[in-house]
């Protein structure tokens, strides 16, 4: 103990002093990681991490940590993590809707689970799981596609405009959104456009982009996360302008 190797948390409990939070709140609530921290553990992209962490504990125990929410559901049968579907099932219930949705996209375009999985885990009178399924797209290629997706279809949605997600266009590729048949939106992770490939590639998509009449926005990653409408309202104005008399489909074979 005088060593300074093993470190008093609270009474009866120890640990040593590189103990991340989540091992430590765990083991002091006699749990397992729940919602976007049992996500993060799974391996997928949580974009906007809640700065409390989520524990699953046994239903009428009674143990708490601080900066701790505790769900107390009952425990795994087989005594380990929550599995996959659970933890989406588990961030349905406590995380943003955007946020949500965002994990079983990537789950969905992975495979690591498929359509018929989840819907079977949550159960059919879960509603807050039923509406995370339903927004679910496997074709988003990011998390700030999914985030600028669900921004776009909430306000274009109302108006009847088509939100498109991975649309090929002859001669430029895929788009990450198309608006309408004609504007499109890109979102820039800066781990994909930071090298001069990229760059290039990118320039000569706006390019050919412009050259047939369409119109382009491009957002970066913190625009996205951090955004609270702003994207949205940034494409309608865009939108609003109306199409170009030049334009023509290059969706068309």
């Amino acid at each position: 103990m005088g060593t300074g190797s093993v470190v008093r948390a609270a009474r009866g409990l120890y640990a040593l002093p590189d103990c991340s939070r989540d091992h430590l709140a765990r083991a002091a609530v006699g749990g397992v990681l729940s919602c976007l921290d049992a996500a993060r553990e799974q391996g997928l992209a949580v974009l906007r991490p809640e700065p409390l962490v989520h524990v699953r504990a046994a239903r009428g125990t009674v143990r708490t940590w601080p900066g701790t929410v505790v769900h107390r559901e009952g425990l795994p049968e087989d005594g380990g993590a929550l599995g996959l579907a659970a933890t989406l099932v588990s961030a349905a219930r406590c995380a943003p809707f955007a946020v949500a949705v965002s994990l079983v996209d990537e789950v969905l375009r992975t495979g690591r689970c498929d359509a018929a999985e989840l819907a079977a885990a949550g159960g059919i009178r879960y509603r807050a799981w039923q509406a995370v399924l339903a927004a679910a797209d496997a074709r988003a290629m990011s998390g700030i596609e999914s985030f600028t997706r669900l921004e776009l279809l909430a306000v274009f949605g109302p108006l009847g405009v088509e939100v498109e997600p991975q649309v090929r266009l002859r001669g430029v590729g895929s788009v990450d959104l198309l608006v309408d048949g004609w504007l499109v939106v890109e979102d820039d992770g800066y781990a994909f456009h930071a090298d001069r490939t990229s760059y290039r590639e990118d320039r000569r998509r706006n390019q050919a982009l412009s050259a047939a009449g369409y119109v382009w926005v491009r957002f970066a990653f913190e625009h996205v996360v951090r955004s609270r409408g702003q994207v949205a309202e940034q494409v309608l104005e865009v939108w609003s302008r109306g199409r170009p008399p030049h334009w023509h489909d290059l969706r068309r074979p």
